[in-house]
């Protein structure tokens, strides 16, 4: 049967998923002679196509099968679901109006060429020639093992090294100085030698005491984020 559309779907786009429907029920039973909401139309009178119009209920198409002479009826419908497509197909037997198997899948509405791949899987678990569905989050975090990232401690490792190779350079300023002192007690040293030393000096003391901080911190954080 062609699919039931609820408020918010296309009747074109429904119309097109129907045909696909009885082109993929085909392909899975080549052996039987399949009906189309088409042909269904064809079949029925004008009057019995709207009474039987929306047609979900067992009772229903039961009803609508035992019209036709059908063994099994494929039914379905595509509503609007928040954000989602909801697609819903049932095989049903006809003679004992009870229904044989059926599928639910969510499809996004900002991608709706996923639906045609939907009918045609939807189709196949209907014979149960394909896995039930299975929820993308819980498939993403319990089906698949979880890769944590080292690119962050690889970058704070880094920092650390860098930070520390600063603080050595730092230290040998205020080691030049005080060694130009202990010399200067010996050998005569220039005022422009001295003040050098010293203006080095105070600026290696900082680099070399922030090199250290630094260099504490992201090594540290490197651990923790491995």
């Amino acid at each position: 049967m062609d699919l039931n559309v609820r408020e918010g779907v296309s009747q074109d786009l429904a119309g097109t998923l129907s045909e696909l429907m009885a082109i993929e029920v085909r392909k899975v039973v080549p052996r039987q002679r399949i009906y189309s909401g088409a042909d269904i139309k064809a079949l029925l009178g004008f009057k019995k196509q709207k009474a039987l119009l929306g047609c979900e209920d067992q009772s229903c198409l039961a009803e609508l099968g035992g019209a036709l002479g059908a063994q099994e009826i494929v039914a379905g419908s595509l509503s609007i679901i928040a954000d989602d497509y909801v697609l819903v197909l049932r095989r049903m037997d006809v003679a004992k109006a009870q229904v044989i198997e059926e599928t639910t899948d969510n499809v996004p509405r900002a991608t709706p060429a996923r639906l045609e791949t939907a009918v045609r899987v939807a189709v196949d678990r209907l014979w149960n020639l394909a896995p039930p569905p299975t929820p993308e989050l819980a498939l993403s975090s319990a089906a698949e093992p979880h890769h944590r990232s080292h690119v962050l401690p690889l970058i704070l490792a880094g920092v650390a090294v860098t930070a520390a190779v600063v603080s050595v350079v730092g230290w040998i300023g205020v080691q030049n100085f005080e060694s130009l002192r202990t010399q200067s007690q010996t050998t005569s040293v220039t005022l422009a030698q001295a003040t050098a030393a010293q203006n080095n000096a105070k600026v290696g003391e900082g680099l070399g005491i922030a090199g250290i901080v630094v260099a504490a911190g992201a090594g540290t954080a490197a651990v923790f984020t491995w």
